[in-house]
């Protein structure tokens, strides 16, 4: 199962436990994020990615609902955060296959450059 599959499934089953309802909604290929701001005035709450929605745009979101922000390290704002601890993640990852396959040479596969956990997670797989 995928990590963020994971974090959704945590998040909907707390939401269900406190008497809410999690909705999920994707803004892709939505440059002026009008969807993120339309459901923002629907809802309790709302959970982006990091570096899904641009500063300004959150900022304002910010001052009439709950922002959390999913992935990245806090950033001296004021939102809520869920963070993993992703170099170390990887290091433990690297270290089992390591073990299981022998020395070798392993590939990295990274996402989008702009990720904010691409970086400690390539940290995380060097070997030491």
């Amino acid at each position: 199962m995928l990590f963020l599959d994971e974090v959704l499934r945590g998040a909907e089953l707390e939401a269900w436990k406190q008497g809410f309802v999690l909705m999920v909604g994707v803004g892709r290929d939505d440059p002026d994020r009008s969807t993120v701001r339309d459901m923002a005035g629907r809802v309790d709450g709302l959970m982006v990615l990091a570096t899904s929605v641009p500063d300004d745009v959150l900022a304002r979101l910010a001052r009439r609902i709950p922002v959390v922000v999913l992935s990245g390290p806090p950033r001296g704002d004021h939102y809520d955060h869920v963070t993993v601890s992703n170099a170390e993640a990887m290091a433990e990852l690297t270290r089992h296959v390591l073990s299981q396959v022998g020395k070798g040479r392993l590939a990295f596969l990274a996402g989008p450059a702009d990720s904010p956990d691409g970086l400690q997670r390539w940290e995380g797989s060097r070997p030491r």
